[in-house]
């Protein structure tokens, strides 16, 4: 589908190079991915309800980054910026922010965030409060087992659930939220699309399935 992609770049001329993939959904499985990856956790609480930032992420850098771990994780957060139109921003700062990511070797991983599982090479961990607003979010990432490249897809799927998108699911493996390991180095357009609904002012942090049914058609 060469030729389907090239037109809906021609036919769209202010798209920027991350919103170039062709959208090879339908709005329902659009919908159903966005209430599956919204809503709920991966492991821990169970809470059906939408979680968001309202003020920026402020994400200090701690531990031993690579020189490519830096690089994809500013990559990541301009995309985000990007994708969001400006709704959700993060901020990389040297200290004092709200979020952190931290890479060390996997064996003291626990020492920066106490409930991550055994063997989990990244991890996240946020808190949010009683207005389901995100307030805090602790990442971390092993410095050592994982390669380059693994690292890079663990920056992006960890950082990005660390937005509110913070389910797992088994349907598309060029997702960044695809279960079963890969090395996905992009947001695929379903991602992208899913993204972008989060921080569509529509989407309030608390929101139900049922109440958000009545706004994503």
């Amino acid at each position: 589908s060469q030729m389907a992609e090239e037109t809906a770049v021609v036919a769209t001329p202010t798209a920027t190079p991350i919103t170039t993939p062709t959208a090879t959904y339908t709005p329902e499985q659009f919908r159903e991915y966005f209430y599956e990856i919204a809503l709920g956790t991966e492991f821990y609480s169970d809470v059906d309800k939408i979680r968001k930032w309202a003020e920026p992420m402020t994400l200090e850098v701690a531990g031993s980054p690579t020189a490519a771990d830096t690089a994809t994780l500013q990559r990541v957060c301009a995309e985000i910026n990007e994708i969001t139109g400006g709704k959700m921003t993060i901020r990389l700062v040297p200290g004092g922010g709200n979020a952190k990511i931290t890479f060390a070797p996997l064996d003291q991983l626990k020492n920066h965030e106490p409930k991550i599982l055994p063997d989990n090479w990244g991890f996240f961990h946020a808190r949010w409060d009683e207005n389901f607003h995100l307030s805090q979010a602790n990442i971390v990432i092993a410095s050592d087992k994982p390669t380059q490249a693994e690292r890079n897809h663990l920056i992006r799927e960890e950082l990005t659930q660390s937005l509110g998108l913070m389910q797992d699911s088994d349907k598309y493996a060029d997702s960044i939220f695809y279960a079963p390991w890969t090395e996905t180095q992009n947001f695929s357009a379903l991602d992208q699309a899913v993204i972008r609904q989060l921080y569509d002012p529509a989407v309030k942090a608390g929101m139900t399935r049922a109440e958000l049914e009545k706004i994503i058609k």
